[in-house]
């Protein structure tokens, strides 16, 4: 069986160094090409995602990243889902707190 992926929001990107995890947010901007920024939801802070040239991104939309957090902190995307235009932000959060709190329902 593969490894499972953690769901992190920004407040738990320091503790994930180096491994690859999931967050859901809202995508709000591009610093450039390469280089957006994701709202981690329920005030936990933006999180800066680089982008590969494959992935498409809309500002306004929920997602769904799977990606390598960095030393920097930053989230090297690897994949993304789309959720749409809203999300219950709320439901989120509990789901992110479930899944490390009950890790054996998860994984």
């Amino acid at each position: 069986m593969s490894e499972a992926i953690p769901r992190i929001d920004g407040k738990l990107l320091n503790s994930f160094k180096g491994k690859i995890v999931r967050i859901i947010g809202r995508f709000e901007e591009f610093k450039s090409s390469s280089i957006g920024v994701l709202n981690s939801l329920n005030n936990n802070g933006n999180v800066i995602i680089k982008i590969p040239n494959n992935l498409k991104f809309e500002i306004n939309k929920y997602y769904e990243i799977t990606g390598k957090v960095n030393d920097d902190l930053q989230i090297q995307a690897l994949d993304s889902i789309v959720c749409g235009d809203t999300i219950n932000e709320k439901a989120v959060g509990e789901l992110v707190k479930l899944n490390h709190q009950l890790p054996e329902l998860f994984y």
